[in-house]
């Protein structure tokens, strides 16, 4: 039976997987749901297709923990996002309005805050509202038409109402404004590589997993004037694809104590990745894209 993709909604779609494994709790109660995959634009999906109500179930309360023993590797995660916040406010300006949905905790948004935003939010759905540092968990909680960047970093693919929230965000944004998006990408060749066990996957928590072809099928519909794609430098894929490798033969809920020394390890293929890439003009394992409205 052929299933209508969520991304660019053609129906000419085929089987992915249709016992895919859970590599972060080894949970077996999603049996439900197989793995699809669109012909027309590569992306790749979950069927049937899980309710917001079946998508807060899917997470445990430890979900893509550490070993509290890795303290190093906490550290370097802190110096990321305090680079990445220094460096985005030296882009954009401190005055520039400011939205990061999905903010899980808020780290980034602190960071961006103590570099000089002014006017910073954070938004996530999963997450209880937080007055104080400007992190909310509903949509209707934000002013229309007033921001100037909207964040999804690693947001996209876990979104059950791909169209309804694109479309909200949408109306978030002042004239000239973007949302700046980073997610796995469907169609990279490392999924042919590690099938089941490509980082990407993450099932069930990944419920729809976009490659270029499916956002430039998809923005015009979500409002959006323009789209800009880029490679993006994430070792993530192949270092979450040789630890699901890993965990077939040693199973550990989370990341693995070894996941800094995995990322090193890794560390020829996602950089050969990413210049090879830029490169070609190309795109990575990992994309970065700007939707644009004029």
């Amino acid at each position: 039976m052929q299933n209508t993709c969520p991304a660019c909604l053609n129906r000419d779609t085929i089987l992915y997987s249709s016992n895919p494994k859970d590599f972060e709790e080894y949970a077996t109660k999603y049996s439900q749901f197989q793995l699809d995959r669109c012909r027309a634009c590569s992306c790749i999906f979950l069927h049937p297709p899980p309710t917001i109500a079946d998508t807060r179930n899917f997470y445990p309360t430890d979900y893509m923990s550490l070993d509290k023993s890795v303290s190093i590797f906490k550290a370097m995660f802190a110096i990321c996002y305090q680079f990445l916040a220094k460096k985005t406010v030296t882009n954009l300006g401190t005055n520039t309005r400011l939205l990061d949905y999905g903010c899980g905790e808020g780290q980034f948004v602190d960071q961006l805050r103590k570099a000089g935003a002014k006017t910073i939010c954070g938004l996530d759905p999963m997450r209880v509202s937080d007055n104080s540092r400007k992190i909310y968990n509903e949509i209707s909680q934000l002013p229309l038409g007033f921001f100037d960047v909207i964040f999804m970093r690693d947001v996209l693919e876990h979104l059950t109402d791909v169209d309804q929230t694109m479309t909200t965000l949408r109306s978030l944004l002042r004239p000239g404004g973007k949302v700046l998006i980073e997610t796995p990408n469907a169609a990279h060749f490392s999924v042919s590589i590690f099938k089941d066990l490509w980082g990407g996957i993450h099932f069930p928590y990944h419920t729809v997993i976009f490659s270029p072809t499916s956002i430039q099928m998809s923005y015009s519909r979500w409002g959006f004037n323009r789209v800009h794609i880029i490679p993006n430098f994430f070792p993530g894929m192949w270092a979450m694809s040789f630890q699901n490798l890993i965990k077939l033969k040693h199973r550990q809920r989370g990341r693995m104590a070894l996941y800094p020394f995995i990322l090193l390890i890794s560390a020829p293929f996602w950089l050969l990745d990413y210049f090879w890439a830029k490169m070609t003009h190309s795109h990575s394992s990992h994309i970065k894209c700007e939707l644009l409205v004029d």
